[in-house]
């Protein structure tokens, strides 16, 4: 089965109880869940994460690393029909 994350995963769990540097496995426990297939971050969720920037923003410069974007890039187009029975349906 595979897990898409939203923003609001990453950001809460950076900026409480599993800060990066505070909790790195936590992090590396994404990066492996990433790289095994399990988990994923949608490219418009990313860029989500991308945009929230601020100076100092240890999620930031996590999620640029270039081994977390390509372990959890979810880089697969969307099916406009899937996206609405899901958001029809749940």
């Amino acid at each position: 089965m595979l897990y898409l994350l939203d923003a609001n995963i990453l950001i809460t769990a950076a900026n409480t109880y599993y800060g990066i540097t505070r909790v790195p496995e936590f992090w590396s426990w994404l990066e492996h869940q990433g790289s095994s297939g399990y988990i994923k971050i949608p490219l418009e969720i990313y860029e989500e994460v991308l945009e929230g920037r601020k100076e100092g923003d240890e999620l930031l410069d996590w999620v640029k690393r270039d081994a977390i974007r390509k372990t959890l890039l979810f880089d697969e187009a969307s099916n406009a029909d899937l996206v609405r029975k899901v958001v029809r349906e749940g």
